[in-house]
């Protein structure tokens, strides 16, 4: 058991401080132009704060309100991918149809909070927030491949972070859903494993904020590259 335990250990600390890496590569960017390269950044520190206030072994969140950050935390990583979606999605219908289900998921997530229920997570709240983040994904990549566009789709930033919030949500989907029916000894044994799928989208996102930098400095040189033509025609 102690061997496990320095194993979730290790990687709830390789974790914590994988966030890290997203407000470090963005202040190496020589070109930051754009909300969405800054929304990641944010994100990054943000939750390394959270998870670092978290981490059952620093205990700086007294238990009673465990249940309380859990919603925040949740929350929290609900409003930035769905930021990160809206802002590169471009049709209004959906929009409405993802800003609609945002205002009925934060409800839920009050409701769900005043209900008073124990558990391990607020497994409810998480199960459905990755089914609402799959979907709007899903659109994301149904619009991308209908419009007609020859750029490979791997040269948008967005897609590294898709990518990346697919891992992380598919990797940890069953572990979250089914946390709170499984024996305590089990959870100790293999919840470090959604750590890894979580490291991973944190590295994804990392990638994506280079492709940002790449795809902004190519904008630039192709609009250097067209000559402006002042044609007086009085």
């Amino acid at each position: 058991m102690d061997k496990i335990q320095n194993i979730e250990k290790l990687f709830l600390y390789i974790l914590t401080y994988s966030y890290l890496l997203l407000p470090i590569v963005f202040l190496f960017l020589k070109n930051k132009k754009g909300n969405s390269p800054k929304v990641v950044a944010i994100y990054g520190a943000l939750f390394f704060t959270l998870l670092f206030l978290a981490n059952p072994y620093n205990s700086f969140i007294p238990r009673p309100y465990l249940r309380l950050f859990q919603l925040i935390y949740t929350f929290c990583e609900y409003f930035f991918f769905t930021y990160l979606i809206l802002q590169n999605i471009s049709n209004r219908k959906f929009k409405i149809f993802i800003l609609t289900c945002s205002a009925i998921f934060v409800g839920f997530l009050i409701l769900e909070y005043t209900a008073k229920k124990s558990g391990h997570l607020d497994s409810i709240p998480v199960g459905i927030e990755s089914i609402l983040i799959f979907v709007y994904i899903s659109f994301y990549f149904y619009e991308n491949f209908k419009n007609s566009n020859s750029e490979y789709i791997y040269n948008d930033p967005f897609f590294w972070l898709c990518i990346g919030m697919l891992v992380y949500l598919g990797g940890t989907f069953f572990f979250n859903i089914l946390v709170n029916h499984i024996d305590e000894t089990q959870i100790d044994k293999y919840w470090f494993l959604t750590y890894i799928a979580e490291i991973i989208k944190n590295i994804f996102f990392s990638i994506s904020l280079l492709f940002f930098e790449r795809h902004y400095n190519r904008e630039k040189t192709v609009s250097k590259s067209v000559p402006f033509l002042d044609l007086d025609m009085n």
